[in-house]
């Protein structure tokens, strides 16, 4: 009979190891019941079901170890490609707001930068001109600062000169203790229109006594009475009038001053919005009398990634400069295929495995970040996107890397070592020690595999003992005895 070539092999495995009974190692084919009789010794009719226990029945002593079998969860997992990307909120494109031109470059690809650093010195025009702007402002708001203040001590002083006038306090007094204070206008109206009171009260006063003597005419102290009447009338609404005034321009010039702020924190905000910071965070310029050069600060702290000017560069409004980066924490990218998106379990923040191709057995925690909210129609697939730590910065943007994602079937089954499954003519099994030492095969029907766990989804019963070391062995002696029948 012509024999196949792999039952050749097996044939010659299987003798190497018959000679090894030489050496004290004991292999046999037990045929029929575990007593280990002969095909001979059996009746003619008893032969046809023996062959059959023959065929799936081997013992082998030395060299096979056994793992007990249980129930389980494998927790499965499916695998998908993603590759490594920057984290979005951790890169940033510098770009110059106006034109201009590259004077200085002060790092290169691959440098690590601080917030604020420098990285190059361009010229504007437009950043001196908005910079000749906030100077005109900042002298503008001097000048209504002054003026302001001004104002506020001219109607402090008016209004307490109005409050000694209303107590009648004597003119020489209130001129030594106003001598030196702002009152502008309002001190010669005041002091006059008091002055005027004051001497028709005295002429009023004088003329009383010579009225009730008879030597003044009673028309006369009439006549003193409606000047002294009217000179008391005038300083009152003066009085009114003067505060009116100075309060009026005092509060004018309070809004003149709010205006004047106004116009500086624009003109500032101009030149922070062309130079992407505050003028004021960066500290003084290297040349306060070069107003068009200014400095490209880094926005954050991270690697510069990209340079795209050398010196004496032209750049234009919206050009990327620099691109910085922080690649302490980078982003995979990867689908999720339709048909496969109803059997994941994700949720944000849950925690997945992933590795590089290059290196799958040094797994990389990541969390969950983004799912996608529609599938693309040109792919039918979702995109997902998990965040991995890199303190060590040994992950690249744009590297290869796969992410293991939770099922949502994680139901209990009969877990063996990935070691235990033998596979034959696209049949797998298992050899299941019998009570007597023996080990018989059991087909089985495999499910997932993980991490070299299988799960058994038919043919093995829990507390069952599989081989898992030396299977090799015991299918060359289970295939020996078949080209032996």
């Amino acid at each position: 009979m012509k024999r196949a070539p792999v039952y050749q092999g097996a044939l010659l495995v299987a003798g190497g190891v018959i000679a090894g009974i030489a050496l004290g190692w004991s292999f046999r084919a037990v045929v029929g019941t575990p007593s280990g009789r002969s095909r001979g010794d059996m009746p003619v009719e008893e032969r046809e079901p023996d062959r059959n226990q023959a065929a799936a029945t081997v013992t082998v002593v030395p060299g096979v170890k056994t793992h007990a079998v249980d129930h389980g969860k494998l927790h499965p997992v499916l695998p998908v490609s993603g590759r490594l990307t920057y984290d979005e909120t951790r890169y940033v494109d510098v770009r110059a707001s106006t034109e201009g031109v590259v004077r200085r470059v002060l790092v290169k690809p691959g440098d690590a930068v601080q917030p604020m650093q420098p990285l190059a010195w361009l010229s504007s025009p437009e950043v001196g001109n908005a910079r000749a702007v906030v100077m005109r402002h900042g002298d503008e708001l001097a000048l209504a600062l002054r003026k302001f203040q001004w104002d506020h001590q001219a109607f402090e002083h008016a209004s307490a000169l109005i409050d000694a006038i209303e107590q009648r306090r004597p003119i020489a007094q209130l001129e030594g203790e106003f001598r030196d204070q702002t009152l502008g206008d309002a001190r010669e109206k005041l002091t006059a229109a008091y002055a005027r009171r004051s001497l028709a009260e005295s002429l009023l006063a004088s003329a009383k006594p010579l009225a009730e003597a008879g030597s003044m005419p009673t028309a006369t102290l009439a006549q003193r009475q409606s000047e002294r009447d009217t000179a008391d009338a005038a300083l009152r609404g003066l009085c009114e009038q003067v505060r009116f005034d100075a309060q009026r321009r005092r509060d004018q010039s309070q809004v003149e001053l709010d205006d004047a702020r106004r116009s500086l924190d624009v003109a500032r905000q101009r030149v922070a919005g062309l130079l992407g910071y505050e003028e004021s965070d960066a500290g003084p310029r290297e040349d306060d009398s070069n107003l068009s050069e200014y400095a490209i600060r880094s926005p954050a702290r991270g690697t510069i990634e990209h340079r795209a000017f050398a010196p004496g560069s032209r750049v234009g409004e919206g050009d990327v400069v620099f691109s910085v980066a922080d690649t302490s924490r980078l982003w995979v990218r990867a689908e999720i295929r339709e048909r496969d998106w109803l059997t994941i379990r994700l949720a944000t923040g849950d925690a997945v495995e992933a590795w590089l191709p290059g290196a799958p057995e040094k797994k990389i925690a990541a969390s969950l970040l983004f799912l996608g909210r529609a599938a693309s129609p040109d792919s039918n697939t979702i995109p997902l996107i998990a965040a991995i730590d890199n303190p060590d910065r040994m992950l690249r943007p744009g590297m290869f890397a796969r992410l293991a994602l939770p099922l949502a079937d994680d139901a209990d089954a009969i877990l063996v070592p990935e070691s235990a499954i033998v596979r034959h003519e696209g049949k797998a099994f298992v050899f299941v020690r019998r009570g007597d030492g023996a080990f018989a095969r059991r087909d089985v029907e495999c499910g997932r595999i993980r991490d070299g766990t299988v799960a058994v989804v038919r043919g093995l019963n829990g507390g069952e003992d599989v081989a898992t070391e030396g299977t090799f062995l015991l299918k060359s002696a289970l295939l020996l005895e078949k080209e032996t029948e």
